[in-house]
Order: structure tokens, then C-alpha cells, then sequence
């Protein structure tokens, strides 16, 4: 007998609904760089307890770490964490970046990471 709930077959078509923590928007600039290769500008778009979307002139590979360093204005000094990349894709309006991402943040950073997601939800409700 087959399964009448198909749930599965639309496993990541909607991101919405498999996001499990929420997204504030933000707009800050960001340093990126990969354990291979060059730094990058970036422009961070949201961010989650564990999570980042960035926009980026060049693509970044899928499953990758990079190092991200952003400023937030009540910082003297930049916010470090890494991150999977877990998703990129073209973008064709958001110039001048060409790409955008979506990673995770290592839970090794999580501590730093709070100072972001404290100053996002800060913004959201002044």
C-alpha cells in the first residue's frame, strides 16, 4: 500500500519551510573568504542564529567553508564566524553582485555569531 502523504516529493522546493530559525533582514558589507583563493566584498541581505544570505560578485562552491568578517556599527572590530556554503545561484538583478548564498554557521562561532543576530533583531524592533 502506498503512502498517501507526499510531503516528500517537495522536499526543498519551498526554503521558507524548511527554515527552522528566523530570518532578520539586514544590510551590511562583509569580507569572504575561502580556505582556498581570493577575498570577496560581500552583501549581507539576512541573517539567522545559523545562518547567512550573502550577495557576492563571484560564486562561491556549494559545500565549501568560507570565513566571513562583517562590521556592525556599534563594533569597533569585525564579527568573525565560518560558514557552509549550502546554497549559491545566479542572480540577474542585483548588480553589481551576480551571485547570491546561503550558509551555515559552525557552531563553534555561535558565541560571536549572537553579536549579528542581537544587532538584526535590534533593527527589527527600535
Amino acid at each position: 500500500m502506498r503512502s498517501k502523504n507526499n510531503n516528500h516529493l517537495f522536499k526543498g522546493l519551498n526554503m521558507e519551510e524548511r527554515r527552522q530559525h528566523q530570518r532578520y533582514p539586514v544590510k551590511l558589507t562583509a569580507s569572504i573568504t575561502p580556505e582556498v583563493g581570493q577575498a570577496q566584498e560581500a552583501f549581507v541581505t539576512d541573517v539567522s542564529s545559523e545562518g547567512i544570505r550573502l550577495l557576492l560578485r563571484e560564486k562561491i562552491q556549494f559545500g565549501s567553508t568560507v570565513s566571513v568578517a562583517l562590521m556592525l556599527p556599534d563594533k569597533q572590530h569585525p564579527v568573525s564566524a565560518h560558514m557552509t556554503v549550502r546554497w549559491n545561484r545566479p542572480v540577474y538583478d542585483q548588480a553589481p553582485y551576480a551571485y547570491a548564498a546561503g550558509g551555515e554557521i559552525h557552531r563553534d562561532d555561535s558565541p560571536a555569531w549572537e553579536s549579528v543576530v542581537a544587532y538584526a533583531q535590534a533593527t527589527q524592533n527600535p
